[in-house]
């Protein structure tokens, strides 16, 4: 006989969701703060210790707080708060005219600064949410490190459990809001990237990766000025270019305007709710697909959130415009479209392998 305590029989009863109920439900996708590789979630951001990483994030909440780009990938313009740390007022003023800010005039209107929080478990997330729900379109929270918010590690707790008790709740605060909290981490001083996943790299246990929604990691060779940035997330395709420190200290993505142009078509077509809609259905068809503009729409309406096109004459005109993309990204073919009759003109989309 299985013996149960009082606390455990007072549980509350399971939320059962069937497969077929889940599958009728329509989700809106995690915004993107940073097209590509930036969504509302927990994102950690780990790389050696005086790296400039703080120069990067102040970058970036520099250009959210204007809505500019962040390396050439649009940004969503809203508040931000940066808490930076481990740094002073007089040195985030330095470093302002070192991400380009040259004057009063030009810092973010949209952007507040805090060096002083609470561990997360003695009070940081009412003081998160007080700035939240006092500010115009909050969109992202910087934490400049994430080892200045940790709480007390219990007596008899391990490290995955301590580490899953501290970034839970930053998440749910995230979600719950549909803001962005970048996490400012170290990884092990010569560790090296010679491992085979480079998050292994990252100071504490694996729960603090394993409980964010994305992982940023900045590798390299410590004497030289280019860097790998790798952006890995739960709701993004992975990217990885490289990037260059400026001897201002700035942190510039490193290739031509067109390299910029070409990662920027690959991140938007990557994230086009049709192609995830044709992707989805040549799997569950067996590799061909066949539909009309009007029933790709009716099934979109069912599947996304997203606007697809006002009409089936227009959606039809956006397939087509899909047909070199899809080619050159995931070897789908678009067969000429054929009369259906009433229906209108059929649209087939066929898998072949990539040689």
């Amino acid at each position: 006989m299985v013996q149960c305590s009082i606390t455990e029989t007072s549980a509350e009863p399971l939320a059962i969701v069937t497969s077929a109920t889940l599958n009728e439900k329509v989700f809106a996708k995690a915004p993107f703060i940073v097209d590509g590789f930036l969504c509302a979630g927990v994102t950690l951001l780990a790389a050696p210790p005086k790296t400039g990483k703080s120069f990067l994030v102040l970058d970036l909440a520099c250009c959210v707080a204007d809505g500019k780009p962040f390396w050439g990938f649009n940004t969503d313009k809203g508040s931000v708060l940066y808490c930076d740390l481990e740094g002073t007022e007089w040195r985030t003023q330095e470093r302002f005219t070192s991400v380009g800010r040259r004057c009063r005039t030009d810092c973010p209107e949209l952007l507040s600064m805090v060096y002083k929080v609470a561990p997360v478990d003695a009070g940081l997330i009412p003081q998160l949410e007080g700035w939240i729900n006092t500010v115009d379109k909050p969109k992202m929270i910087i934490i400049d490190t994430f080892q200045h918010i940790k709480g007390k590690v219990a007596r008899g707790e391990d490290a995955y459990a301590a580490d899953t008790r501290f970034t839970k709740p930053l998440h749910d605060l995230a979600v719950q809001y549909g803001i962005a909290i970048i996490c400012v981490t170290h990884t092990r001083k010569g560790s090296g990237f010679a491992l085979d996943d480079p998050f292994d790299a990252v100071i504490g246990s694996t729960a603090q990766y394993g409980n964010s929604d994305a992982g940023w990691i900045i590798s390299g060779k410590r004497d030289e000025d280019k860097k790998q940035f790798t952006a890995v997330g739960r709701d993004y395709e992975s990217v990885s270019f490289e990037i260059e420190r400026s001897k201002g200290g700035r942190w510039i993505f490193c290739g031509t305007t067109e390299a910029a142009q070409e990662m920027k078509q690959k991140i938007e077509y990557q994230n086009d709710p049709a192609v995830k809609i044709i992707k989805k259905h040549m799997v569950l068809q067996g590799g061909i697909w066949k539909v009309t503009p009007q029933e790709f729409l009716n099934i979109g309406a069912k599947e996304t959130k997203d606007y697809l096109a006002i009409d089936a004459l227009r959606m039809g005109k956006r397939l087509r415009e899909l047909q070199p993309l899809l080619l050159k990204y995931d070897g789908i073919v678009t067969c000429p479209p054929e009369s259906g009759g009433r229906k209108g003109r059929v649209f087939s989309f066929e898998q072949i392998p990539f040689v």
